[in-house]
């Protein structure tokens, strides 16, 4: 994973989260919610496109790695982690380390089933685009392993079907986008909208 330059807010979340992150081989490992009452095994780091949510996320994982904690990150969907490889973020889905395959009928679709181990037997699953993550992904990750961060925007894609997790997750905020994302059309585009801007004023 790529070493990069953090911004003032970025580095205090990241140190906020490497802290919460080295609790976890300590954790009591069962299964437990993510929602109700706070838990403390669950963290989210949320923000508006270009805040550098996933640059955040990648250094927690560099960190916590270089201090001998087992980190995967994975992500819902096979696009999503490619784009994180492409910003050389080792990364996979949700389904690939958590679940196998036992039955791929052509009636009734695929089925799974939860691993016995999670692949890598992580003490941290750091979940990016976590807004199209359901709360049984979490309840299952948290039945495997210690502790899970989700990241992503709540105002982006939910899940296909299943209970959103990421807004109503204990966490931080980052707030400030940074000018080389203003660049982006992309960003321009989706901050506009959240304004109040029309398609045609946007």
């Amino acid at each position: 994973m790529r070493h990069v330059d953090l911004s003032t807010e970025q580095e205090q979340v990241s140190d906020l989260l490497v802290a919460w992150g080295r609790g976890a081989a300590n954790s009591r490992r069962g299964r437990a919610g993510a929602r109700g009452p706070v838990d403390e095994r669950v963290r989210a780091l949320r923000g508006l496109a270009g805040t550098g949510k996933t640059t955040v996320a990648a250094e927690v994982a560099r960190r916590l790695s270089s201090l001998g904690t087992r980190v995967a990150v994975v992500a819902p969907t096979g696009k999503a982690a490619h784009v994180l490889r492409g910003k050389g973020v080792p990364a996979t889905t949700i389904h690939a380390v958590a679940y196998e395959l036992i039955s791929d009928d052509p009636d009734r679709g695929p089925e799974f089933r939860l691993r016995r181990d999670v692949t890598g037997d992580p003490d941290v699953v750091i979940c990016d685009e976590a807004s199209m993550a359901t709360a049984d992904h979490v309840d299952d990750l948290l039945s495997r392993v210690p502790r899970v961060l989700l990241v992503g925007d709540p105002g982006q894609l939910p899940p296909v079907s299943g209970e959103p997790v990421l807004e109503d997750a204990l966490g931080v905020d980052l707030v400030t986008v940074h000018r080389q994302a203003l660049d982006s059309g992309v960003v321009r585009f989706a901050h506009a909208i959240r304004r109040g801007a029309s398609v045609t004023d946007a």
